[in-house]
């Protein structure tokens, strides 16, 4: 499926990266989220066990403490009544104290144990969230194979296996509601060679036309090395047929191979016919478009690694945000450039008969994905550039009124220097004298003006 940038300027994108980019997002929240719980747990559990060895500390001090005592009291004697007395108080203290270590010890134990299921919870809930998003979407830079078979001649079920360069791989479980037969993969009939016994009176060997549209596609694997097909006359993968080999060579047409298989399950590899290989690559073409849909088909995760390590175990599972951060940040960069609106992301698909379709969404929509999180962990989504620079609100500092500058004039003729000296003092006075007649009227204009709303609102 291919895609146009907001302008109808062509894109390298194949897939949805706003879908994408959304539920990305979701997944990051949840992902920082539980990590923040187990996070906390972890500090709980940590000053739970300070606080037991304190405890304990303390309990042992007070067996000491009750030794001392007993050992500085006078007894009499060591067979005296208070001798005996005091051996026994101290028993009763050791005993004591052994007793409240254990609570302590236990209490811990217990506390431990429920803070271990929490954070399991906790990995739980990232484990569902990744599947989530691994349900709906492959990640960047990643890779796929699968392997399906049929389940009682109605359906397919399998496995698909997922890796990326974000360093997750993860295996989950396919199901495809129906078998397809041949004659629908490929569109039509197909008719290729095979070896078969001919003749009355001497059996021969002999490559005679076979109608593989006839028979359904009972298994298959798909890797990166080649495809593996097996066709049965019946859905239920019972009766005769071919099993089917193609092995991928860069720059070349699969290399083809096949065999008949007879109704006991014995194979008998022979030769394909040149004539035959363009209609068998055809068909192996038609049933890598059908495992294009069919690999959607996902159910559940079976098994996900992070760098190698199974996924609930990994000490910083949500290095996998970092890394899908880095990895679209300068794809959501060229969409947002490329989008005709600062405020939304926005790009176009191609759909049939020449027809496209806009898909956005608004910055403030991802933006509240993102705003339930702590605000420090929020810096990890800078990169996006969804958050535009915003004006300040402060209002400018008010500025100082600025009077005009008037230009000296020439004296009258006959006038001296000293008499224009005069002139222009008393013409400044006579305009300060104006400057400040007029200020006096509009403050006074002002109060009569205030006055006679007051009077109003009390008329009022």
């Amino acid at each position: 499926m291919s895609y146009l940038y907001g302008d109808s300027s062509p894109s390298p994108l194949q897939v949805n990266i706003i879908e994408l980019l959304r539920d990305v997002l979701s997944f990051s929240v949840e992902m920082l989220l539980a990590d923040e719980e187990v996070r906390a747990l972890s500090k709980k559990e940590i000053e739970l066990r300070g606080s037991a060895d304190a405890e304990h500390k303390r309990i042992e001090e007070l067996s000491r403490i009750v030794a001392r005592a007993m050992e500085g009291a006078p007894t009499g004697g060591d067979e005296t009544p208070t001798a005996h007395c005091a051996k026994a108080i101290v028993h009763a203290a050791d005993a004591q104290v052994r007793a409240a270590i254990e609570m302590v010890r236990a209490t811990l134990l217990a506390e431990n144990r429920q803070i271990e299921a929490q954070a399991g919870e906790q990995r739980q809930r990232m484990l569902k969230a990744l599947e989530v998003l691994l349900c709906k979407h492959d990640l960047p830079d990643g890779a796929w194979s699968l392997q399906l078979q049929q389940q009682g001649g109605a359906r397919y079920i399998g496995r698909i296996a997922l890796t990326a360069d974000c360093g997750v791989e993860g295996l989950l479980e396919l199901e495809v509601p129906q078998v397809a037969r041949i004659e629908r993969i490929f569109g039509g009939p197909l008719e290729v060679h095979a070896p078969e016994a001919g003749g009355f009176f001497r059996k021969e060997m002999k490559m005679k036309p076979q109608r593989l549209d006839r028979y359904a596609l009972t298994e298959l694997s798909l890797t990166d090395e080649g495809s593996w097909l097996k066709l049965r006359l019946n859905a239920d993968g019972t009766g005769g047929g071919y099993d089917l080999t193609f092995v991928i060579r860069e720059g070349q047409p699969p290399e083809t191979r096949i065999a008949r298989v007879s109704e006991v399950g014995e194979a008998a590899p022979y030769d394909v016919l040149e004539a035959d290989a363009p209609k068998l690559h055809q068909l192996h073409e038609r049933v890598v478009t059908c495992a294009e849909e069919w690999r959607m088909n996902r159910k559940r995760i079976l098994e996900a690694k992070l760098d190698d390590l199974v996924f609930v175990e990994h000490d910083e599972p949500t290095v996998i945000v970092e890394r899908l951060v880095e990895q679209l940040a300068p794809t959501v960069q060229e969409v947002a450039r490329r989008s005709k609106s600062s405020t939304e992301l926005v790009i176009k698909q191609l759909l049939e008969n020449g027809r496209r379709e806009e898909i956005f969404v608004s910055k403030a929509e991802l933006l509240a994905i993102v705003a339930t999180i702590p605000p420090r962990l929020r810096k990890l989504f800078v990169p996006l550039g969804l958050e535009e620079a915003k004006p300040s609100t402060r209002p400018p500092p008010p500025s100082a009124p600025v009077r005009p500058k008037r230009k000296p004039s020439l004296p009258p003729p006959g006038m001296g220097p000293d008499d224009t000296v005069e002139m222009h003092a008393e013409m400044t006075s006579v305009s300060s004298i104006e400057v400040a007649a007029a200020e006096a009227a509009e403050a006074a204009e002002a109060a009569e003006v205030t006055e006679a709303v007051v009077v109003e609102q009390d008329e009022k």
